[in-house]
């Protein structure tokens, strides 16, 4: 075509492949040669020999001159000053296949040739250098089909969509809605920095604002508008030859060559429709049945599944009008199905739902005023408040017998437990009473005889005297462990007193000053709690009145909210390191028993001791363990169901 648009004949011929070189040159390619138009002049150049009877696939000028040719099966091959030189640079991409040609050419302002190929592959050709492209490098476009650069940007184009280089790696362009824009074997970039891309879907024009956002992110969705059939676009871009499909002229058009026809788009002449189609709902459906969308609209029980019908009213292209929803209580956001004019919904539950719908034209101009429905869908009974209610109370009937049940069934092995425990201890007090104490009380008896043969008043009858005391207190003791094990003592209120009892009987033995401190308020203690703390005290009197050789000994027993705690402590000889190191003495089981008390209460004790310093235990008792604890009523009512 002329400036005027008139028509003109340079060529009569079959072509397989068109070039418009930089400096105006038309070079044209079929299976027998190759020739160029410029002006009135036409040079004709046959292919060489080893290529004769394939067709041209591509070309593209060649820095320093010439250019570059793509020749189906035969390869690639380079054209200067009328000779042909095949280029041997470019190795097989794929290997065993020999025959791969480059399927379009494209040539950047370093010079650089660049040939996309068949399966993901890419190759740059420059000052005889080949470096290459793959899935490796970001290249997922099938068989490449086009190579453009404009703007110091190489973008590729294939049967999977789009991409650029961006520092080496190729970048995939993603569209609005997951658009991968299939099989562009066009792409032009206009003055005003639009892209346009053809491809097997039409059409597509993506604004320079869009473009360079995805420039910035890569990932990003670009908004984008498609050019088809509906707007006299008849056929699609041609997947094998010609190559490239789309082309811009001198004059601003964007050229496009579908497998029958020729079309072209004026990009600056473009016109938009400014009108918003306005939208309805049309109906809504359950099954087969179908309900108008009037006001208090009731659906029958149970209705969880339906589908809304609604539509817009264009008279531009209504199969563009692309739409979005929303459903009160169950979208939590705007839902885009694109032109789909209905919404499907499952699984709802009883209640209230109202209905939002909003739609667009073809040009993106959406209607603020959306269409909306309202519907109530009613509980059936197993749905209802009262049969949840129901299912509710039987569900706690049905715990509370089992809990019962599993009361009654604790109730009884804890009273056999408790059985065998009193049994044991019956026979352990008896065992006591019939062998220990009767044999202690034997032995008492024949010192005694001893005793009113020893003179009266002498030092051996006053130390045998003393020595019956203190059996007599051994005896005495004995009898209330006995006692102990059959009927628990009082250990609650009674542990100052005790202590200071058994510390004035023990400075009968050991000259040593001895005081019971009390910190606090005393209260009322677990019993058996408080029994194993008295033992560990005990213990630690009769370590520290025996073996420490101490003037001075304290017994400090502190009431805290949170915890007891009991400290006895003297200025004697303390303990050997050893035996602080083991925690016990070879032979003797004082500590050990201390420590075996403790942690029955959930005690810590503590032993703190420098030699010549004397020796500091301390035991610390948590309240949860050791404070007596009222019963509240509903543990109290337990027990009675327990009892």
């Amino acid at each position: 075509l002329g400036p005027e648009g008139e028509r003109r004949t340079a060529l009569s011929a079959r072509i397989s492949a068109l070039y418009r070189a930089p400096d105006g040159v038309l070079w044209a390619g079929n299976d027998e040669e190759v020739w160029s138009v410029a002006g009135g002049r036409v040079e004709r150049y046959p292919l060489p020999p080893d290529a004769g009877g394939y067709e041209v696939q591509a070309m593209s000028r060649a820095a320093g001159g010439g250019m570059w040719v793509s020749i189906v099966r035969a390869g690639l091959y380079l054209l200067r000053d009328g000779r042909w030189l095949q280029q041997a640079m470019l190795p097989p991409i794929l290997p065993g296949m020999g025959d791969q040609f480059p399927t379009c050419l494209a040539t950047d302002a370093d010079g650089a040739l660049w040939g996309g190929y068949i399966r993901n592959h890419i190759a740059r050709l420059r000052q005889g250098r080949v470096t290459q492209y793959g899935p490796d490098h970001g290249v997922e476009l099938g068989n490449v089909l086009t190579l453009y650069t404009a703007g110091g940007l190489l973008w590729a184009g294939g049967e999977r969509g789009v991409a650029w280089l961006d520092h080496e790696r190729f970048t995939t362009l993603h569209g609005r809605g997951g658009e991968t824009f299939r099989g562009i074997s066009g792409i032009a970039r206009t003055a005003q920095g639009d892209l346009w891309l053809f491809g097997t879907e039409g059409l597509s024009r993506i604004a320079a604002a869009e473009l360079a956002r995805a420039l910035r992110q890569p990932g990003y969705e670009v908004e984008y508008e498609r050019y088809d059939a509906h707007d006299g676009l008849l056929g699609a871009a041609s997947q094998l030859r010609p190559m490239p499909s789309l082309v811009a002229g001198d004059d601003g058009l964007l050229w496009m060559a579908t497998a029958n026809r020729i079309n072209w788009i004026d990009p600056g002449r473009l016109t938009h429709n400014p009108v918003a189609p306005p939208v309805l709902v049309r109906d809504l459906a359950i099954g087969e049945q179908r309900y108008s969308p009037l006001p208090g609209l009731t659906l029958p029980e149970g209705s969880d599944s339906l589908r809304i019908d609604y539509t817009a009213l264009s008279l531009g292209v209504p199969e563009r009008v692309r739409f979005r929803y929303r459903l009160d209580g169950v979208d939590h956001d705007w839902q885009d199905p694109g032109t789909r004019r209905q919404a499907f919904y499952t699984n709802l539950a009883p209640g209230s739902y109202r209905f939002h719908v909003m739609a667009a034209n073809e040009d993106g101009v959406w209607n603020p005023q959306e269409a909306q429905l309202a519907f109530t869908i009613p509980p059936t009974f197993a749905q209802s408040a009262w049969f949840k209610l129901l299912c509710a109370l039987a569900a706690g009937g049905a715990l509370f017998a089992a809990y019962r049940l599993h009361l009654r069934h604790v109730t009884r092995r804890l009273r056999i437990r408790l059985e065998d425990r009193a049994d044991e201890r019956e026979r352990i007090a008896r065992a006591l009473h019939d062998t220990f104490l009767q044999s202690v009380q034997g032995l008492m008896l024949r010192v005694q005889t001893l005793l009113k043969r020893l003179p009266a008043g002498g030092e051996a009858h006053q130390l045998v005297e003393k020595i019956l005391n203190q059996a007599d207190d051994v005896l005495a003791e004995g009898r209330n462990q006995v006692r102990g094990l059959r009927d628990a003592g009082s250990y609650q209120h009674e542990l100052p007193r005790l202590f200071t009892e058994l510390g004035q009987h023990l400075r009968e033995e050991q000259a040593a000053d001895f005081v019971v401190i009390v910190t606090g308020q005393p209260t009322a203690l677990d019993e058996v709690a408080a029994e194993h703390l008295y033992h560990i005290g005990r213990e630690a009197l009769l370590n520290a009145f025996r073996h420490s050789g101490a003037s001075r000994i304290e017994l400090e027993l502190g009431y805290a909210s949170q915890f007891v705690t009991l400290q006895v402590r003297d200025d004697g000889r303390g303990i050997d390191e050893q035996v602080l190191a083991a925690g016990e003495r070879p032979g003797h089981w004082g500590l050990i028993g201390m420590r075996e008390r403790g942690a029955k209460i959930g005690a810590t004790l503590e032993l703190r001791c420098r030699p010549g310093m004397g020796t500091v235990v301390h035991v610390v008792t948590p309240a949860a363990t050791i404070h007596l604890h009222q019963p509240g009523p509903l543990r109290r009512w337990l027990r009675r169901e327990a009892a």
